[in-house]
């Protein structure tokens, strides 16, 4: 029986073995593809995924709320599927980071020469800047592409776990200049970050990256600290958003460049406009609500259940 135990303890150790070398094999060679292969190829899987109704139960719940918010505030579109912009999302972050996808690079660099060709118009105004780009096609890819537009330091604001974005997975972006700050972080961490981060931005040494369309329920949801949100109208109806790149840019007397992406056969940039701070709580509701309306099939918060209207 001791020979016995000793020899499947053996053998399942190997077979456990053999599948971490599978999986590793296997990652591998999805790496390979996902760089020397057309990133729009791997679509079709997506598409072939979605027919077969192989997406898992929580996703095809995001999507029934997804579709429902898009319905109340645009009206019906047969042609909206949020779990395919989830998924589109997913192939493209994976091409952009780990694949290095050589088409993608391309598309990412022609935006971020786009974008920076702004960023160094209101560099000239001797006034710091705030990049602020909605979740559209992807936020890693917005991070990305704003860190390449320039080559100062970028403190990117974000609204989880600032220890999730390991400076490896930075790394396979192609970018080392950012650096993360949660507002879920320890106050006094938090406060002694942002100070610095402020003074260098004041002296012309940094950029602040600042998603302006977060939704103020995810804050909610993700932390225990009081929200401080603006009201405003939105869609037609009383709205409230953070105000907290409101009074960032306000403390550093900085113009607001707004951009959002889409995919158009590719990945694109379309920049909304330059707010300047004394302008930003009146327009940057206008802004968001025009991006969304823009490029409805493009937003990645439609699955948020209360969006912009919501009750604290």
């Amino acid at each position: 029986m001791i020979v016995l135990f000793f020899f499947w303890a053996d053998l399942i150790r190997k077979v456990r073995l053999l599948r971490w070398r599978l999986h590793r094999a296997a990652l591998r060679s999805g790496y390979a593809i996902l760089h020397y292969c057309s990133y729009r190829r791997l679509f079709v899987m997506a598409h072939l995924a979605r027919y077969l109704r192989m997406t898992d139960k929580n996703q095809r719940y995001r999507s029934r709320v997804a579709e429902e918010n898009y319905r109340c505030l645009l009206g019906p579109d047969p042609r909206f599927d949020y779990t395919w912009v989830a998924q589109r999302r997913m192939i493209i972050e994976m091409a952009a980071t780990r694949g290095q996808n050589t088409a993608l690079m391309r598309e990412i660099e022609a935006c971020a020469a786009t974008l920076r060709a702004f960023i160094q118009a209101e560099e000239l105004k001797k006034k710091p800047v705030i990049l602020a780009p909605m979740h559209s096609v992807s936020d890693i890819l917005a991070v990305i592409i704003g860190a390449r537009a320039t080559q100062l330091p970028v403190s990117v604001i974000v609204s989880s776990n600032a220890d999730e974005y390991q400076r490896k997975d930075r790394e396979l972006g192609g970018i080392t200049n950012i650096t993360y700050c949660s507002i879920h972080d320890a106050k006094e961490n938090r406060a002694s970050r942002l100070i610095t981060d402020c003074m260098d931005a004041i002296s012309g040494n940094r950029h602040f990256l600042i998603f302006p369309d977060m939704t103020p329920e995810y804050t909610a949801q993700t932390s225990s600290g009081k929200m401080e949100t603006a009201p405003c109208r939105m869609f037609g109806r009383p709205a409230v958003i953070h105000s907290g790149i409101t009074r960032i840019a306000r403390l550093l007397s900085a113009n607001t460049l707004c951009y959002t992406l889409y995919y158009d056969r590719g990945i694109k940039i379309h920049i909304d406009r330059v707010i300047h701070a004394d302008q930003l709580a009146d327009r940057l509701p206008e802004n968001i609500e025009t991006s969304i309306r823009r490029f409805p099939q493009d937003w990645l918060l439609w699955h948020m259940h209360s969006l912009y209207f919501y009750n604290d």
